[in-house]
């Protein structure tokens, strides 16, 4: 297990010839298989030339100040976003979307609309233990104790 960054740099650098591969939960594909994206959406599940092969779960309107930037949080467990917006937002119902995330990434290098301009990917917690626990047994985890850290609360 690494992280996303580790992992695209990994990519980029094409130092080994293994493939690279994220495999996402099954039950997060096949939550994502049940939402209902707007027509307009270009990165959601079922656009046009969107693949939809790793899920992201975004809700419209959500956004986290860090040290007076705008993030967008992206979620890779549809449960962990929609308890996000439940400690904002009591009592409103999310407008959830679901995207690729090859692309999501796209768009973000694209620039353009502001809310993928700074964009923070939320692991889900049990992803966050598996991989901590792979380190574990592996006795990286005390080299390196915040590789993985838990998924910060909003």
């Amino acid at each position: 297990p690494m992280t996303l960054d580790k992992a695209i740099q990994y990519v980029k650098s094409k130092k080994n010839g293994d493939p690279f591969e994220i495999i996402p939960a099954q039950s997060q594909v096949d939550t994502a298989l049940t939402i209902k994206n707007p027509d307009t959406c270009d990165i959601c599940w079922g656009a046009e030339g969107v693949t939809g092969k790793i899920p992201v779960f975004w809700i419209e309107g959500l956004g986290l100040e860090r040290d007076g930037t705008v993030i967008t949080p992206v979620f890779f467990d549809r449960g962990l976003a929609e308890s996000y917006y439940a400690k904002l937002n009591k009592g409103a119902a999310p407008k959830l979307e679901v995207f690729d995330l090859s692309a999501t990434i796209k768009k973000m290098r694209k620039g353009g609309s502001t809310e993928f301009r700074k964009v923070l990917f939320y692991p889900s917690p049990s992803a966050v233990e598996y991989a901590n626990s792979i380190l574990k047994t592996r006795g990286a985890a005390s080299e390196s104790p915040e590789l993985f850290p838990a998924t910060p609360a909003p």
